[in-house]
């Protein structure tokens, strides 16, 4: 198959998955950084309910945008792997197609990095409680 149908064939495939992970973490990411930015409260009882508001929050506003990140990733980056070793992708010689799935794989690459990063926090605030 030629590059530039594949690369063509995933963006169609994977359009609406980006645009619905694009959309998810900025729904989730106030309520990431609102989570992040509480005090861990005093007492056993608040505690353990802090705790368990933790675990919410890992499993509904963390985890699924970076499992959504990470199949996405998984799809794009092979290819993207590819372009750069065949030489097609190149700065100086703008070829837009192959030049924009990789500003897509980068962007991916930054958002799963940033969505890891947060989960992490999360989970070792929730490990300190």
């Amino acid at each position: 198959m030629e590059l530039r149908s594949l690369i063509l064939d995933t963006f169609q495939a994977l359009g609406i998955i980006l645009v619905f992970v694009t959309l998810l973490f900025s729904m989730k990411y106030p309520y990431i950084m609102k989570t992040l930015a509480s005090e861990t409260p005093y007492g056993e009882k608040e505690k353990m309910r802090y705790r368990r508001k933790l675990t919410k929050s890992l499993a509904t506003d963390c985890l699924p945008v970076l499992v959504l990140d990470l199949i996405s990733l998984y799809v794009l980056l092979p290819l993207a792997v590819g372009l750069l070793a065949s030489g097609m992708a190149s700065f100086w010689d703008v070829n837009m197609l192959p030049m924009a799935y990789l500003a897509i794989t980068i962007w991916l690459i930054v958002l799963t990095v940033w969505v890891a990063i947060l989960t992490c926090k999360i989970a070792c605030k929730r490990k300190s409680v």
